[in-house]
């Protein structure tokens, strides 16, 4: 299953618990590739960020505290900036810059 995906997109976040549910039932038929769609203000910032838990193996982890703190993120950062907890902060992921 390919979806595509903003990190501040309200439906997109809607849309996860489906996308879950359809690969926790069928474990062994369904994959997921995730295509970034960063369309809204700020999205980019946020794939950013995605991107260094992925190389850690944490990216699911990171993915459920980005969707969890989005409303937050959209109300209290109009400018559409990334941080705060759905940025990956707290997660105990270790980001490296590099060239």
């Amino acid at each position: 299953m390919v979806v595509f995906f903003d990190p501040a997109c309200e439906t997109c976040r809607a849309f996860y618990p489906i996308v879950k549910a359809i690969l926790k039932q069928y474990p062994n038929k369904v994959g997921l590739m995730i295509r970034y769609a960063p369309l809204h203000k700020g999205s980019e910032a946020v794939v950013e960020r995605l991107e260094a838990p992925k190389r850690q193996g944490k990216y699911q982890e990171v993915l459920e505290a980005v969707l969890e703190a989005q409303p937050a993120q959209l109300r209290h950062r109009p400018t559409g900036r990334a941080g705060g907890r759905g940025s990956g902060e707290g997660s105990q992921v270790r980001l490296t810059l590099t060239r």
